[in-house]
């Protein structure tokens, strides 16, 4: 297993995912209502959608992230009144992660 290193597009919100692979978790593309309207809420749908509208995650435990700079940056949205709060950088509104 290896750790995976993020940042958000401009590079202020930055840090690491720890034991990256199949048994701490799934790569994904995502088509659920929230996870095409949050990219587009933030402007972001050129750069984060795929061809087929989803968006690329890697699901894993909350515990594995970490973060090394910009977390005054992170803010959060809720896009309808389930529990999910989807996480994004401020500074180039950027989709990070929901918890």
């Amino acid at each position: 297993m290896t750790d995976m290193t993020f940042s958000c597009a401009s590079g202020t919100v930055t840090g690491t995912i720890a034991d990256v692979g199949s048994s701490h978790g799934d790569y994904v593309y995502c088509h659920c209502t929230e996870c095409q309207a949050v990219p587009k809420l933030l402007g972001a749908e050129q750069r984060i959608l795929e061809q087929a509208g989803g968006t690329a995650l890697y699901q894993t435990r909350c515990a594995r992230v970490s973060f090394q700079s910009g977390k005054d940056r992170l803010a959060g949205v809720h896009m309808t009144d389930k529990p999910t709060l989807r996480w994004y950088a401020s500074c180039c509104d950027t989709p990070l992660s929901n918890t």
